[in-house]
């Protein structure tokens, strides 16, 4: 093993040798007391990479058992190790400027299209609605900050700072308020959150009346939930942030509809009777056996500068409801 990875690594500085049962990949073992960061691999679990960092020896910094996509022997430098989730390394006091993981995390979310029950969602009523093939896109590296940087194709860059997730006015329907909003919403379930460059791409026209909003929503939910949270939240869980960050943050009093679809995938039945708990049915049905195909057509009309007009729309269903002494449009609820 330690012939191959030193074969293998094309880096500088790098020696493996073997102590205490440990495969040191970068970093000294003087005995007891390494110095600098110090990365092993545990000789019994190729799998397992183990970084602490010695720099302040009174206080020093352990990230353990972080899983790798390969054993290590497979990698061929300490850059192309791919961390899950992603964990940038602490910068060395080496002449190398310290190692930084430059693996690139490929994630997407799709545009969605309603089939039937248009404004039904915030009325706790039922929906059915289906992703198309129409994708937005994102390359990922992770960059060792406290920053989220979105160069989105056609679009200015967005930065966030991952210090400061609060709302903020003036980012009301922008951008960067969908991504400060997914993030808080990841931070506030004890996500450990690190910054990262992304790279976004869509086919998802905006303003097009297929969600690109909401499939950037779940983009942005699925790089975190991806990188720096294990997959714990579920499709239903990453819907849920989004609208919370296109209703909190970016002003915009959307249902849940767009966020679901996009994030479950494929046909799908969503009752909203509990919208903190919908019900979520895949629906197995081939359009193309019964002779049928759904067309999206390019009507040339845009929907982005239209949030107060959809605003109004929930508040005057909730007026009608309240004409009738209800809450909500949902008769039963």
């Amino acid at each position: 093993f330690r012939s191959q990875w030193r074969r293998r690594y094309s880096g500088r500085a790098c020696k493996v040798t073997q102590t205490n049962h440990r495969y040191i990949i970068h970093g000294k073992a003087c005995g007891n007391a390494p110095t600098g960061v110090f990365l092993y691999v545990q000789a019994a679990f190729l799998r397992a990479l183990f970084v602490e960092d010695y720099r302040n020896p009174r206080n020093p910094t352990f990230f353990t058992g972080t899983k790798l996509a390969m054993p290590v022997h497979t990698y061929y430098n300490v850059r192309e190790i791919n961390i899950l989730p992603g964990i940038a390394l602490p910068a060395t006091s080496g002449g190398n400027g310290g190692i930084m993981m430059e693996q690139l995390y490929h994630f997407s979310a799709p545009g969605r299209t309603e089939i039937s029950g248009n404004h039904t969602d915030h009325q706790h009523g039922c929906v059915l609605a289906a992703a198309v093939d129409m994708q937005t896109e994102a390359e990922v590296r992770l960059n060792g900050t406290h920053l989220i940087l979105i160069d989105s194709e056609g679009f200015a860059p967005v930065t966030v700072d991952l210090d400061d997730l609060s709302v903020h006015e003036s980012e009301k329907n922008t951008t960067a308020a969908l991504v400060r909003g997914v993030a808080a919403a990841f931070q506030a379930r004890g996500c450990k959150l690190c910054g990262f460059d992304a790279k976004v791409r869509s086919t998802v026209l905006p303003g097009s009346g297929l969600s690109s909003s909401a499939a950037f929503e779940v983009l942005i939910g699925r790089i975190l939930n991806g990188l720096f949270f294990e997959n714990k939240l579920s499709a239903i869980e990453i819907a849920q942030i989004g609208q919370y960050a296109e209703n909190v943050y970016f002003g915009k009093p959307s249902g849940l509809m767009d966020q679901m679809a996009s994030s479950v995938g494929g046909l799908v039945f969503i009752d909203f009777a509990d919208p903190r708990a919908p019900i979520v049915e895949k629906v197995d049905f081939d359009f193309s056996h019964c002779g049928h195909t759904l067309c999206i057509i390019d009507s040339h009309a845009s929907h982005a500068d239209l949030t107060d007009e959809y605003a109004a729309i929930p508040t005057e269903m909730k007026q009608v409801a309240a004409f009738f002494g209800k809450e909500i449009g949902r008769a039963h609820v």
